[in-house]
């Protein structure tokens, strides 16, 4: 009966280190889409100058920085946080439900999203 409850408490405990945390089981990068009006207006994200329209992939646990320009138009400029997302809510949750294990997920980028990933622009003329 011993072996049998100290063979219990091992694969529970097996189990609980082998359960890091959904996060880290999620991309450390996530699609960002940018369209804009006129057509052939220039985009940059985070600096990276891309044709009109794009989709592309940027770090979840980064600032992201999103322009749209052409000349003769008003420059569009956004600033996009990031957040912790539902998986990190979870291996928030895991932390006190099941020990300290699922924790290690919040330190991985899977955990968080950025506030906004799709942006429709519409730039206005200067006058």
């Amino acid at each position: 009966m011993l072996n049998k409850t100290i063979a219990l408490m091992l694969g529970a405990a097996i189990i609980l280190v082998s359960m890091p945390g959904c996060s880290m089981f999620r991309s450390s990068h996530q699609e960002v889409a940018v369209m804009a009006s006129p057509c052939d207006a220039a985009i940059m994200i985070n600096g990276q100058i891309y044709q009109n329209p794009v989709k592309v992939n940027v770090p979840r646990d980064e600032m992201l920085t999103v322009q749209v320009m052409k000349p003769g138009y008003y420059t569009y400029t956004r600033a996009v946080g990031y957040s912790l997302n539902v998986t990190g809510v979870l291996d928030t949750v895991g932390i006190f439900a099941m020990f300290v294990f699922p924790g290690l997920g919040l330190f991985h980028a899977g955990s968080r999203s950025l506030d906004q990933t799709v942006f429709s622009v519409q730039l206005q003329e200067a006058k």
